[in-house]
């Protein structure tokens, strides 16, 4: 999977190794596929990323780090429904793996289980970027409920932050548009 690069040769004279090879996933070992995930996450090419640490997954798939990893690529990389396929088994790796609870509260608002989407949401920790994603969620459920009143409750903790304040006027506004 070699192929020539016009990549300036380093001091010694030598073109680098990832400069000068079009890798593919399968090219590689799974440490390989690794190292080439975390430089194309580092170039910001989170899709290169995404693949490569799928790869090093399907090698590896008893990593607890790589599994997590790789599920957050993938949602970066909104591939959302490959990330689907991973969350419960990182949620079985991690029981406090929120990105895989929120993908299955998701999943549960699509497949209309509401109940299990309100439980999922109601243990996730709000901290992080949470603190902004868990009222989100928990207030789209309670519109797909019907209940409105429920939904801005919901978000009102977003609303009691200055920080917070242009979000959550953007969810309160789309939340009456979609209950008229």
């Amino acid at each position: 999977a070699c192929a020539e690069s016009d990549a300036p040769a380093n001091k010694s004279g030598e073109t680098p190794i990832l400069a000068s090879a079009a890798l593919e996933p399968d090219d590689l070992s799974g440490f390989g596929s690794y190292l080439a995930g975390r430089f194309a996450y580092s170039q910001h090419d989170i899709a290169s990323a995404a693949q490569y640490m799928t790869r090093a997954l399907d090698i590896d798939p008893a990593d607890r780090t790589l599994l997590q990893r790789t599920v957050t690529l993938l949602v970066a990389d909104g591939r959302i429904d490959e990330a689907l396929k991973l969350a419960p088994r990182l949620v079985e790796a991690d029981p406090s793996a929120r990105i895989a609870h929120l993908l299955l509260a998701i999943d549960d608002v699509r497949q209309n289980r509401l109940d299990a989407a309100t439980a999922r949401v109601k243990g996730i920790p709000r901290d992080g970027v949470y603190v902004l994603l868990v009222p989100s969620v928990d207030a789209w459920i309670q519109l797909a409920r019907g209940k409105v009143d429920d939904a801005y409750l919901a978000l009102k903790p977003l609303g009691e932050r200055d920080a917070y304040a242009g979000f959550y006027n953007f969810q309160a506004a789309l939340i009456a548009d979609m209950a008229d």
